[in-house]
C-alpha cells in the first residue's frame, strides 16, 4: 500500500494548505495514527470532496484499519474523480489481492504500472502482493 506525500509537490500539482495535510496525514499514518489521518483527509474533502489525492489517502487509511470495503470505496471515487491517477489503481489492487480477489488485483496492478511505471517496482517488493509473487501474470507486470 502506497501511502502519498508530498516529496514532489510538481508531479502531484499540489502545493499550500492541500500539500501540508497531505504531509501531515501521511506523518500520522507511519506514527500509526489512523484515525486521525483519517480526520485530516475528511477536513480536506469537506473543502473538494472530489480530491482523488485525499480520496487516495483516506482509502488507505481506511485499509490500515482494517476497513477493506471502506478503502475500495474511496479508491473507486478517486479513480472516478481522476481516470489517470495510478495511485488508486495501485492501492486497490493491493486491497483485491489481499482479499484474494487475483485477477481484479492483477488488472488493476497493470492499469497503474500503465499509467506510472514506478508502481512496477513498488510491487515487486510490496509485502500486500505477497501471494503473487509466483503467479505468471504479476511476474510479466513487474519482471524478475
Amino acid at each position: 500500500m502506497d501511502i502519498i506525500s508530498v516529496k514532489d509537490p510538481k508531479k502531484y500539482n499540489i502545493s499550500g494548505e492541500l500539500g501540508l495535510a497531505l504531509n501531515n496525514s501521511a506523518f500520522l499514518m507511519k506514527e500509526g495514527r489512523f484515525n486521525d489521518a483519517l480526520s485530516i483527509c475528511d477536513e480536506c474533502l469537506k473543502k473538494d470532496p472530489n480530491n482523488a489525492l485525499m480520496l487516495t489517502q483516506k482509502g488507505t487509511a481506511h485499509f490500515r484499519l482494517g476497513k477493506f470495503d471502506d478503502a475500495i470505496r474511496c479508491f473507486d471515487l478517486a479513480i472516478k474523480s481522476s481516470p489517470k491517477f495510478a495511485d488508486a489503481y495501485y492501492n486497490k489492487a493491493t486491497v483485491k489481492a489481499l482479499q484474494d480477489d487475483i485477477p481484479e488485483a492483477l488488472s488493476l496492478l497493470e492499469q497503474s504500472i500503465k499509467l506510472d511505471s514506478r508502481f512496477r517496482k513498488t510491487a515487486k517488493r510490496d509485502e500486500d502482493f505477497l501471494l503473487l509473487r509466483d503467479n505468471p501474470l504479476f511476474i510479466v507486470l513487474v519482471g524478475n
